[in-house]
């Protein structure tokens, strides 16, 4: 979950793809924490919920590798939601009923 954190606060791009295989995890808060990075990374979260069942997180990681399979936009170009993630608390979202 450091990692995750890390990467979305350092703008690693060349991470994107360990995130996506993080969102298949077995633990949820690994799952919620690279959900959060790769919609910070890059602006995006193509329908992926941490707690949705298997099968459509599945499909949502299907839809993150095909993303990044097709270029995933060039590295450097920022995400529409580009604050320093350290300017931001990392579960932003917990809570309001939002899930990245």
């Amino acid at each position: 979950m450091a990692a995750a954190y890390l990467a979305a606060e350092r703008g690693r791009r060349d991470l994107l793809s360990a995130l996506v295989e993080d969102l298949g995890d077995r633990d949820e808060s690994v799952r919620f924490v690279a959900a959060i990075a790769l919609r910070r990374l890059t602006g995006q979260d193509l329908g992926y919920r941490s707690y949705a069942p298997p099968a459509a997180r599945e499909e949502a990681i299907v839809r993150w590798r095909r993303w990044l399979g097709e270029g995933a936009g060039p590295a450097g170009e920022e995400p529409a939601d580009a604050a320093p993630l350290s300017a931001r608390p990392v579960l932003q979202s917990a809570g309001t009923g939002e899930e990245p």
